[in-house]
């Protein structure tokens, strides 16, 4: 790790730790050159606000800071408010704070649920250092802090994710084999339980054999929000079932180069694609995949 690195933060809202020294000559790094404005919450944002932020602007991980002095104070991750609506342990809150009233449940302040432990980067370090996190820690976006913690920017996967040209490797190569999957008669919150647990993305959906489907923590989000709900309680919006919300899938093959699959991955803004022989899923390539074949 770099000099002045912040790899963790971890303590209560409102209160920062771990950040080192630095000295005020030092020049910013590389990281610097990369990157976007953040889009931010605050501790007090309710839950269903963030689950929209995060739908209107396709990102999973929210930063949550201060609203005066702009300090971070944790993240909102999408798998979090999976979590809450049904998924892990985080739904008890739902039962024993809201007496499973789904509706008061996703009113209820983000800080209820967001994740205190989380990585960050500092202004000092470099794309070296970006690219080493979201491959250590599958992490899909990583704030940028100053040495007192104030949120500068946001640096994602697609941040990093290589322009150049890598000839010879195919997704065979590379693609994880051993899959999660569900079937189209799983129901939401199975599902949700599975992402919970398995910290996967996105889950390809298999029928008799064959993939049928893709689904990602994403559209359950959507299905929270678009669904209409018939019911304020919690245990009937989650009892619909995959097939309700999964797409088609787009897949390629073993032997698909990775250059193709990085132009397709650019083209079609996805995070993933299942990969199939015969009919049959035999792995999934993610973003996290590529990255680490190009800079490792």
């Amino acid at each position: 790790m770099n000099q002045g690195r912040t790899p963790k933060q971890t303590g209560k809202f409102g209160v920062k730790k771990g950040f080192e020294s630095k000295k005020a000559e030092r020049k910013d790094g590389e990281i610097m050159t990369i990157g976007k404005e953040p889009i931010t919450v605050y501790a007090t944002t309710p839950v269903i606000k963030v689950a929209n932020m995060m739908i209107e602007n396709d990102c999973r991980r929210i930063p949550i800071v201060d609203a005066g002095t702009k300090v971070i104070l944790g993240v909102a991750k999408a798998v979090d408010i999976v979590d809450f609506l049904g998924g892990g342990e985080k739904y008890n809150i739902i039962l024993n704070n809201f007496n499973g009233n789904f509706l008061s449940a996703i009113n209820s302040p983000i800080a209820k649920i967001a994740s205190q432990n989380f990585m960050t980067l500092t202004n000092y370090d470099s794309i070296k250092d970006a690219v080493n996190i979201i491959i250590e820690k599958h992490t899909s976006l990583i704030p940028v802090v100053d040495e007192d913690g104030k949120i500068l920017k946001v640096v994602t996967e697609k941040d990093v994710f290589p322009t150049m040209k890598k000839s010879g490797v195919k997704a065979g190569d590379i693609m994880q084999r051993a899959v999660t999957t569900v079937t189209p008669r799983t129901t939401i919150k199975d599902l949700a339980r599975i992402i919970v647990n398995t910290k996967k993305r996105r889950i390809p959906v298999v029928s008799d054999g064959e993939l049928v489907g893709i689904i990602s923590v994403m559209d359950v989000l959507k299905f929270l929000k678009e669904g209409e709900f018939k019911s304020v309680m919690s245990e009937d919006v989650l009892s619909e079932t995959v097939d309700k919300i999964m797409k088609q899938p787009t897949v390629v093959f073993p032997d698909t180069d990775l250059d193709t699959i990085v132009t397709k991955m650019k083209e079609m803004n996805f995070g993933g694609f299942p990969v199939v022989e015969d009919s049959k899923l035999v792995g999934i390539i993610t973003t996290t995949d590529v990255i680490k074949a190009f800079y490792r």
